[in-house]
This record gives C-alpha cells, structure tokens and sequence, in this order.
C-alpha cells in the first residue's frame, strides 16, 4: 500500500512539472468590457498578450470588488518573457492598448523569473506596479505611451537600460525606486513633474531635468548614494523636502531662479546636521528636567545622552567643514545673482560662521527656451553663441543673422553695396 501511495504522489508531482510547461491560455479583458479581446497564452517560459483593447487591472478593487490575481501566476507559470503583441492584419486585431495593474508584478524580487518584454507601438498606458520586482534588464517604451504608472519597475534591481520616449507626460512616483543598476535615463522633454520616490534609492549617477519639468516630488533622489551630476530647468518652481537627501552631488548646473527653490542643507549633508542639533537639543532638555526634578537614577542615563548626541554634531560639524568650496555650481547666468539666491541654513551659519561657503559657482554655458518658441544658447561669459528657432534650424551664428535661400532671395541688397549671405 505504501509502495502505490508512494508511486502516485511521484506520478501527481510530475504531471504538475509537465502543466508547468505545457500551453495555458484564457481571457485577460476588463471585467464587463465587451470591445477588448485580449488573452494570454504561455508556453515553454513565453507569456503572450494579444488581442483588441485593454488589459485587466489586476490585484486592486474597482467598485467594492477585488479584480483577482493575475491567472498567469509566475509560480505556475514561471515565464522569463513577456510578448505583447500589437496590430496583427492576419487576425484583424488592433492590438494591445493597456499594461493593467499589477500584470506582471511579483511577490518579491527572489519569486520573479521576467528578464525580457517586448511593449508594441499600440500601448498607451503602463499601470501600477506593472513590472515591480522583475529582473528585467532593458525596457524600451513605444512612442504611442504617454502615462506610466507608480512603482512599475520598483525595486526591478537588474533594470540598467530604459529608454523613455518624449511622448510620455507623466511618469507615477516610486517607478524607478531601488533600480540600483540604472545609472543614466533620459527624461522626455514633456514630462512637467518629477514624481514623489521616483529615484529612490537608485543607481543613477547624473540626471539631466528637462526644461518642461517645474515640480520635483518628495524624496525623488532620496539616498540615490551615486548622484553626482545634476542640472536644473529655468522652469523649476517647487522642489519638495528630501529631495536629494543622501545624495553626494558634486556638480549641479542651474539658473538663479531654479536655485532659490532648492534646499542646500539635502544637497550639503542630507540634513545630518540640522538632525543632529535637534537631537542634541531634545537630550539637553530631558537632562536638565532630570536635574530639576532630582531624578538621580536618570540623570546618568541622559547625560550619556547627550554626549552621544553632541558626538553627533560634532562629527557632523566636520564632515560640513571638510565640503568647504567642494561642491560646484554651473550657474546659468551672472554669478553674484545665483550666489544671492543660495539658501542656507541659519543653524549652519552659526556653526560654520558668516564667511563659510561650501561652493564654488562658476558661470557655464547654457540653453534657454524663449517665448516665441526659439532657443539660444550662451557661453560661460553669458553672450550669445546661436539662436534656433522653433523647428530647431540655426537662425544665428556669432551674432550673424543665417538665412535660408529662400529668405536670402528676398533680402534686398542696398544700392552700392555688397550683402554678404550665409545659407543654412
């Protein structure tokens, strides 16, 4: 009898290893919607999307109602790659438009087996946590996507290449949270937000903000320990707190205004040293009501405590002094108006003392976007280098007007005189 029970529980075990890698397949449409096709399809280590219209939204509640997991769940289906498939004349599908909820998202970083996706130009949005906890490695998005969802590629730590396309105009918070391997990503220029997290915890070493952007979120480079590069819009209104905490930004190229919004105690220490004054303050106190009320057994207790916490200063004092002219700023414009918008903290004077600067601004060569829609471009001594208009076609040179033929024909040539042209 234990013989037969024995051979059964075997048989069951290698029949569940076979389904493992044979062909699955059913519906992945919204719940209720009766003009998207889409389906999935797996089979040996490949899951394929296809069909018409959206996918489902999966693991959220919609209408006091739980959407379900998704049915290909990676425990079952231990796929390694995902096919999405778009306009398909053979079958008359127009193709996939959504990546819903959560589709792909696993457990923990550990469970996941996806390194690979192919996204088709019929996709216009990413849903939340689509791809969170992969070991994806390289992403390409269509220029049909304009909005990418929170936490898609969270903690995704093999993530090192992504490729962004200038048609996407919002990108939700926590995306790119702990892509420890993603060092450089460039950012559409339509995108008008940086999102709350979205670098958390990164690898990205420079980012390049583009002029299109006038927010930065909460905590967006929080403890991105590599960011050394980065370089601000004229556009920059708002940046919220701890943005670049924990960071170790070396280079940082902004205008004046720009300037004004950011909180150089992030870009400084991370605030350690603000922190530590308030911890070192809030012992002081609880020591000296110790003392006052004669609490003798706590007294001991609190005074190593503020030893401890004034260590903490003090470590936190020299680590300020030793940054002292070491961080550079490449102003966008006259020197002394961004050194007059530069911020910084009252505490930090008082320790470091009124001729303390921990930066040394230089003025850089720039771009900046103008009303009418043309750019020009500056050198480091703030002249005007050349002018593009809107289309991007070089206008000026050196201050030499560059015509098209066509506008060379129409330029009059005074009587006596000899016009000299340049043709673009």
């Amino acid at each position: 009898m234990l013989k037969n029970k024995t051979l059964f529980l075997t048989l069951l075990a290698t029949t569940a290893l076979d389904l493992t890698n044979a062909y699955a397949g059913g519906s992945c449409a919204p719940d209720g919607d009766t003009t998207s096709t889409c389906h999935w399809e797996y089979e040996n280590g490949v899951l394929t999307i296809s069909g018409s219209g959206a996918m489902k939204d999966y693991g959220i509640y919609i209408n006091g109602k739980y959407t379900g997991y998704a049915p290909w769940d990676s425990s079952a289906y231990p796929y390694s790659s995902v096919v999405i498939k778009g306009a398909d004349t053979s079958t008359g599908e127009t193709g996939i438009t959504s990546i819903g909820q959560n589709a792909f998202k696993s457990v923990d970083y550990k469970a996941s087996h996806l390194t690979s996706v192919e996204i088709p130009n019929s996709v216009t949005s990413i849903g939340n946590s689509a791809f969170k906890n992969s070991h994806l490695t390289s992403v390409t998005i269509p220029d049909s996507v304009t909005s990418i969802g929170s936490e898609v590629f969270y903690n995704a730590q093999d993530l090192n290449s992504v490729t962004l396309p200038d048609s996407v105009l919002s990108i939700g918070g926590g995306t790119f949270h702990n892509t420890i391997n993603l060092q450089n990503i460039t950012l559409p220029k339509g995108l008008t937000e940086i999102s709350s997290n979205l670098f958390y915890q990164s690898g990205i070493t420079s980012i390049d903000i583009p002029d299109s952007v006038t927010k930065i979120g909460l905590s967006a480079f929080y403890s991105a320990t590599n960011l050394r590069n980065v370089t601000l819009p004229d556009s920059l209104t708002s940046v919220n707190g701890s943005v670049f905490q924990n960071t170790n930004i070396e280079n940082l190229t902004t205008s004046d205004d720009a300037l004004s919004v950011v909180r150089m105690s992030d870009i400084l220490d991370g605030g350690a040293y603000a922190t530590a004054l308030i911890g070192l303050a809030m012992d002081q106190e609880m020591l000296e009501r110790a003392q006052e009320w004669g609490e003798e057994d706590m007294i001991p207790i609190f005074q190593e405590m503020v030893e401890r916490s004034q260590a903490e200063v003090d470590a936190a004092k020299a680590n300020l002094l030793a940054k002292t002219g070491s961080i550079q700023i490449n102003c966008k414009g006259d020197v002394e108006v961004c050194k007059s918008k530069l911020t910084i903290p009252d505490s930090y004077k008082a320790a470091m003392g009124d001729d303390w600067f921990p930066f040394n601004i230089t003025q850089s060569s720039y771009t900046r976007k103008n009303s009418d829609g043309s750019t020009t471009i500056y050198d480091a001594n703030n002249k005007t280098t050349s002018i593009y208009d809107e289309n991007g076609n070089l206008i000026s040179l050196k201050g030499k007007r560059i015509y098209t033929i066509e506008e060379a024909n129409a330029v009059a040539k005074p009587t006596g005189n000899t016009v000299r042209i340049k043709y673009r």
